[in-house]
């Protein structure tokens, strides 16, 4: 006799969660997000993992991008993702944690941090 359990019920049944003080969207389409407001929230954009790929983001006042920056680690791609980086129109950019990129951001931290302003963590 086989026992198989039902799947665990999902804790949302809406891609937007909202609170009085908060609001996130887990999924969205930047064309059609609502734009940037001036009544004192701060929009915080991330994305992760981008390996090199470029795409549509949408604007916010933070971009926090964790995770790998290039496929491969080279310096050529590493430069090209954060030139991309650099020309999206966040005021603040964070990168944090991309394993495959360490070494190489180690060796041109100083370099491209203040030729780019981007603030490395």
């Amino acid at each position: 006799m086989s026992h198989q359990r039902a799947p665990a019920p999902l804790l949302y049944e809406t891609k937007t969660l909202r609170s009085p003080d908060s609001i996130v969207h887990l999924e969205y389409d930047p064309e059609t997000l609502d734009p940037v407001s001036d009544s004192g929230w701060t929009r915080f954009i991330c994305i992760s993992d981008t390996h090199g790929r470029r795409f549509p983001v949408p604007d916010g006042d933070v971009l926090l991008h964790s995770g790998d920056l290039t496929n491969t680690g080279t310096l050529e791609e590493f430069e090209t993702t954060i030139d991309w980086l650099c020309q999206l129109p966040h005021k603040v950019k964070m990168c944090v944690g991309f394993l495959a990129s360490f070494l190489l951001t180690v060796l041109i931290i100083t370099r491209v941090s203040e030729s780019l302003q981007v603030t490395m963590i």
